[in-house]
């Protein structure tokens, strides 16, 4: 995903649809014209929330040998680092609403941005599911009804997927999967009449571009792709997204600060105050609940 600057916690696009075209369009010379509607642009709404992680090392810590390591703090905020945006990965592919907390400390509730799944199951490619599966929210803000069946992936169903976004004006460039349906993926019949040249050391059964009716879709593999609880059907999202759509917009980027000294230690954090913008949901698609044969 690319990335945005915002200048405020609440943070607003537009997306419109292009007019309905025909075969009709034929005109009299000289003829006068007919005033048609205009095409209003939509405006799409998210807000911003805080992520941030901190790490405390006392002054023990700080002067003993480090063993290799040029600090312990240095160490330390590495690691919450890496933690970090961990977080922030998986927050931008969970079930995660849009929350309008007022995000002070007098607050009850902090600002929640509404995550790039719950953005796509605001589109047309939302959910499609037998009766009992998973329902899309029905507003932003709203949360997915968790339906009680799975579903397994298949050929069919992929591709149906990526033609509904091909229909919709989408160009879909890749699909995002847990390891467990990459490999399902990697099963495909598709594969079955091809002929890939190894050596005597080498086996290859693994799909990294999926040549559809529809364009060529690269497949990404994610461990922190969304799940939904075990209170319903469990299984695991499958994630059609075109990246060109999609930005994390920062209205403040990472930020290391030092935090006031207390006693005989020290305590760093680093933060990000962030939100994710989808410029068209209908350029992409989901489905949830999705089981695979492997585990």
């Amino acid at each position: 995903m690319g990335t945005r600057d915002v200048s405020n916690t609440t943070f607003e696009w537009n997306v419109e649809d292009l007019p309905s075209s025909g075969t009709s369009n034929k005109q009299k010379e000289g003829a006068d014209f007919t005033s048609e509607a205009v095409t209003q642009v939509t405006r799409k709404t998210n807000v911003t929330q805080i992520s941030s992680r901190n790490a405390t090392v006392t002054g023990t810590m700080t002067a003993v040998s480090q063993y290799g390591k040029q600090s312990e703090m240095a160490h330390q905020m590495m690691l919450v680092s890496k933690a970090l945006k961990l977080d922030i990965d998986k927050t931008i592919a969970s079930h995660n609403p849009r929350g309008a907390g007022a995000g002070d400390q007098a607050s009850s509730s902090e600002r929640q941005t509404q995550s790039l799944t719950h953005q796509i199951s605001r589109g047309n490619n939302k959910v499609v599911k037998a009766s009992n599966g998973t329902t899309a929210p029905s507003s932003d803000t709203g949360a997915y009804t968790e339906g009680s069946e799975t579903e397994a992936l298949t050929e069919t169903l992929f591709v149906n997927v990526a033609e509904s976004i091909y229909n919709n004006g989408g160009k879909l460039d890749s699909v995002v999967c847990s390891p467990a349906l990459k490999r399902e993926i990697s099963d495909f019949t598709g594969r079955g009449g091809t002929q890939v040249v190894v050596d005597e050391t080498k086996v290859t059964s693994n799909v990294t571009l999926f040549a559809s009716d529809f364009g060529n879709i690269k497949v990404m593999i994610s461990r922190n792709i969304g799940t939904f609880g075990s209170s319903g059907a469990a299984g695991t999202d499958l994630l059609f997204v075109d990246f060109s759509m999609a930005k994390v917009a920062f209205l403040r980027p990472f930020t290391r600060q030092n935090i006031s000294k207390q006693g005989d230690s020290d305590s760093e954090q680093i933060l990000a105050e962030w939100g994710v913008m989808l410029n068209n949901p209908d350029s992409c698609g989901v489905r949830h609940n999705m089981t695979a044969t492997y585990s």
